[in-house]
């Protein structure tokens, strides 16, 4: 037993110690250190995947970290997984840490695990702290707003304007939702607003969309004010519900809808930009915007001034075309300036050359053989032959 600034600890107690500093020390970034699940199965190829790994790749890539959170959470709602527990095949959702380390959980915890994730509250009990924080003195006033706003706008009929009033589905009489505040659009689109001041549940939040989609309705979230540092996962849940658009309403778009005679909303997007081979988001400037300018989509439960969805995808696109040709110039740039190497002194003198491009192919794709010798090994008849390869 040792010693230790007024306290005692056994032999024990510092080797633990070193252990979890050590795992600090090499803990992969965005990564609970010891998560409860360190492996998933993939239920449609079988696949065994490393949680750690998948839970780094959620710190780092914004979108993927919202739409796997979301991609997970439909696919519970549709009762047809697509990862589970590799353990007991139970479903499993993303979660975060406050310190935004991320990791997964078991959708259900009904002890026949080995691997026990806990839940800070069951999910109705945190569907009822929800429900309560919606009767705040602020999500009054925020309601009132939107009406006022609404009723400025002829756009909107009058007698529709609701507030905290039951919306039957047409299909299913006996469900029903109660939104915030609900209106009828110009051309017959009845429209659901819900404001948003504090952590949603993403289960909650995909429950609502998928209502109003099934009712042909259409589902907008709206702000106090947007997080554009170290934002909320909530916020970044909706953000990607959304194709990267998140709405405000304050006094400044009130006083606009009053004397404009539209309902002004305040938005906010996100822009995708090429960073070294990956994506960087930027947030726009706030801008004022008229709800009869916007684009609404009802089958994709989207409101848009700017269609983040559409512009990730181009730029994707030009992106893999920039690496493809970055690829094949890597390639044929090494092919023939090594080739033919048939001493030994010259073939290792370029083995690490050819490790860095092996990997490099690789990590796009391309499968190349470990032993650096087996390309510069066989003689290729002309400089053209080789130009014309195939990838």
């Amino acid at each position: 037993m040792f010693h230790c600034g007024g306290c005692f600890m056994t032999s024990n107690d510092q080797q633990r110690r070193k252990i979890g500093k050590r795992k600090k020390e090499n803990a992969l970034p965005g990564a609970v250190i010891n998560p409860r699940i360190p492996e998933l199965r993939d239920v449609k190829t079988g696949d065994f995947l490393d949680a750690h790994e998948l839970a780094t790749k959620a710190h780092q890539d914004v979108p993927w970290r919202h739409r796997t959170r979301l991609s997970l959470i439909e696919a519970q709602h549709r009762k047809q997984p697509i990862w589970v527990c590799a353990v007991c095949g139970v479903m499993v959702r993303l979660a975060s840490s406050r310190r935004k380390n991320f990791f997964f959980r078991h959708v259900v915890e009904d002890g026949r695990c080995l691997y026990v994730t806990r839940e800070d509250l069951p999910l109705d009990v945190r569907a009822a702290k929800y429900d309560g924080a919606k009767e705040s003195d602020a999500h009054i006033e925020m309601k009132k707003m939107i009406v006022e706003s609404l009723q400025a706008d002829k756009r909107f009929r009058t007698d529709t304007i609701f507030e905290e009033t039951s919306w039957k589905s047409k299909e299913y009489p006996n469900q029903r939702r109660r939104p915030d505040v609900q209106a009828e659009f110009e051309g017959g689109l009845r429209i659901a607003f819900e404001v948003q001041l504090s952590s949603t549940l993403i289960d909650e939040a995909v429950s609502r969309r998928d209502f109003y989609l099934q009712d042909g309705g259409l589902l907008v979230w709206v702000f106090r004010s947007v997080e554009t540092q170290n934002p909320r996962m909530y916020q970044g849940d909706i953000l990607f519900m959304n194709s990267g658009n998140l709405f405000v309403v304050d006094d400044e778009t009130v006083e606009a809808s009053l004397n404009e005679r539209r309902l002004y909303l305040k938005n906010h997007h996100i822009i995708p930009e090429a960073d070294h081979g990956n994506i960087r988001l930027t947030w726009s400037a706030p801008r004022l915007v008229a709800f009869d300018s916007l684009t609404l989509d009802p089958v994709g439960q989207r409101v848009m001034l700017y269609d983040y969805d559409a512009e990730e995808a181009k730029l994707r696109e030009a992106m893999h075309e920039e690496l493809q040709k970055d690829v094949r110039s890597n390639f044929l740039d090494f092919w023939r300036t090594n080739e033919p190497l048939q001493r030994e002194r010259e073939i290792y003198k370029v083995a690490d050359q050819y490790r860095d491009l092996r990997q490099h192919m690789e990590r796009n794709g391309c499968q190349m053989p470990q032993d650096s010798t087996f390309p510069l090994q066989p003689r290729v008849s002309s400089s053209r032959s080789r130009s014309n390869m195939e990838f």
